[in-house]
């Protein structure tokens, strides 16, 4: 009448066990935490109006790696775009811009370098010999190039300046747009872009009247 009792208590010390078992393999069964993402390719440079395929890798708690899902950005959407979803990222200017990519509180990031390859020399500057009132208070210039890609808006590329900056003058920044400070003229507005293949520049006339 032993041999019962004593099956019973090894199917409970068995069960037994293998509870025990699976709780000290708990942490098993949990998966790996992200820690970091890598941004690829590593500070790429393209030519203005092309584009490059960004990859986020994300490395785990485990020492695993694999590619991530992340959400993207680009910290200057005048010098390169990215697709919020794909990472897919396009130049804009002339310039740098960070490329991020994010998965939840985690983050990783790379430098885009865009340039103008193919520069002509010349830069077209509009408007042209214009004349403007005082009263208007700033004006507009747009400066356009012509890269390997084709004609292309440069503005925001180029480095202005006045031959007068008491009668027009360029605040900090890029963006081609000059207050208009006192009558005078005509003075002389010009704009700069350095490429990858030289230097582009282009002139014009600036009257600012009562």
């Amino acid at each position: 009448m032993k041999r019962p009792l004593v099956i019973v208590a090894a199917v409970f010390f068995a069960i037994l066990s293998g509870f025990l078992l699976v709780a000290g393999c708990a942490d098993f069964w949990v998966n790996p935490a992200l820690t970091a993402i890598t941004v690829t390719p590593i500070t790429p440079s393209i030519t203005i109006g092309t584009t490059v395929q960004m990859a986020a890798t994300g490395t785990f708690s485990d020492g695993s790696t694999s590619g991530v899902a992340a959400d993207w950005s680009s910290s200057d959407v005048t010098t390169a775009t990215v697709n919020a979803d794909t990472g897919l990222v396009t130049g804009i200017a002339t310039g740098t811009a960070t490329i991020t990519a994010a998965n939840g509180a985690i983050s990783g990031s790379t430098s885009v370098n865009v340039v103008c390859a193919g520069l002509l020399p010349n830069l077209q500057i509009t408007p042209t010999n214009a004349s403007f009132s005082e009263t208007k208070g700033s004006v507009q210039f747009t400066a356009t190039g012509t890269c390997s890609s084709g004609s292309v808006d440069l503005t925001s590329s180029a480095t202005w300046s006045s031959s007068n900056p008491t009668i027009a003058a360029f605040s900090t920044g890029t963006n081609g747009q000059a207050a208009l400070l006192s009558v005078g003229g005509p003075i002389t507005i010009t704009a700069t872009v350095t490429g990858a293949s030289g230097t582009a520049s282009g002139t014009t006339q600036l009257t600012v009247t009562p």
